[in-house]
């Protein structure tokens, strides 16, 4: 038998050659910047009749993508993808650099940035530079002193979903994080870890001019200024500095 033949369009502005019309056509858009498929409801517009289908769903509200484990639904095929690894154990995305795996992804590159040292996302109006969008929104906020996350029972408000959470357990008394060698229970997680400490006897800040461990980074930090002789504690009203606010609120008190 002979060989198959297979038309091959050229576009004519670059090298970029395709086996069918169609594609030759979406592809000449990139040189034109034609977007002829526009919305009815915003003044957005695309190039491709899926990606304005894609666009509508998020002023209809419509969800065509149900997951058939739970009650989620998505508006794109790919999301419902990424949502259903989360009802399987399996992580096929794997680093080339050490043993992480993830579920998706947009996990991986954001983990693959631990190994290159990059900070991709940059601050328009400083110059931080961060490893995730998401961190550098918050950073942003730091500028523009946006907080969005406001308590509903008092006038607190921050800039991270994750901090509104730790200060309602205020206003509900809950204390979900439990110790699982005694009666022990606090609000965050980071306090439940120091105190397994004082069960496991570890002591991981350690001191670089003595023999000092500590559980903690503030007391590493408040025994560091005996070595340093630093006194970043200052009156307000006259010269006297000292090494720690518990000194300097006492010292206080000899101006009433």
């Amino acid at each position: 038998m002979g060989k198959i033949s297979i038309q091959k369009y050229n576009c004519n502005l670059c090298n970029y050659k395709t086996s069918t019309v169609s594609c030759l056509k979406y592809h000449m858009l990139n040189h034109t910047g034609e977007r002829p498929f526009k919305c009815q409801l915003c003044s957005a517009t695309y190039k491709a009749k899926d990606h304005l289908t894609i666009h509508v769903r998020t002023h209809t509200g419509e969800k065509p993508y149900k997951c058939h484990l739970c009650e989620s639904s998505f508006k794109q095929k790919s999301h419902l993808k990424t949502h259903l690894q989360t009802h399987s154990d399996e992580k096929p995305y794997k680093c080339t650099f050490c043993t992480y795996s993830c579920k998706s992804n947009s996990d991986l590159k954001s983990h693959l940035l631990i190994h290159t040292g990059k900070n991709p996302f940059k601050c328009h109006l400083c110059a931080y530079s961060c490893k995730q969008l998401t961190t550098l929104k918050t950073h942003v906020m730091s500028h523009t002193g946006e907080k969005p996350f406001k308590c509903t029972f008092c006038s607190y408000a921050c800039t991270k979903n994750g901090n509104l959470k730790s200060h309602l357990l205020i206003h509900t008394g809950e204390n979900p994080f439990k110790c699982h060698l005694c009666a022990y229970s606090c609000k965050q997680l980071t306090t439940l870890k120091t105190h397994v400490m004082s069960h496991t006897g570890e002591k991981p800040f350690k001191c670089n001019f003595c023999s000092y461990s500590c559980r903690t980074n503030g007391h590493l930090k408040s025994h560091l200024l005996i070595h340093t002789g630093e006194k970043p504690f200052k009156c307000h009203l006259c010269s006297y500095k000292c090494k720690y606010n518990c000194s300097l609120k006492r010292h206080l008190t000899s101006h009433i």
